[in-house]
């Protein structure tokens, strides 16, 4: 996953190329959500855990969608 924080940093190495492959400046190992009931504050509070932005939602290993902290905290989330 490649997200506005991975962007961040990469724009912060000396080794950045705008031209370069978006897999090395991605999470290649990111937190991910495999429990659809999982009840929306829950998923705050792992966003939060891992001081992350992002979560990816998967069924059985494939992505189905993605839950970004703005979402949840649009909501009224604490």
């Amino acid at each position: 996953i490649l997200s506005d924080g991975d962007l961040r940093r990469a724009l912060m190495r000396e080794d950045f190329d705008i031209n370069g492959d978006a897999l090395k400046y991605a999470t290649k190992n990111p937190k991910m959500l495999d429990d659809k009931n999982m009840l929306a504050i829950d998923a705050l509070n792992l966003i939060e855990q891992f001081k992350i932005q992002v979560l990816p939602v998967v069924e059985n290993g494939v992505p189905v969608g993605i839950l970004h902290i703005h979402d949840l905290t649009s909501l009224g989330l604490k």
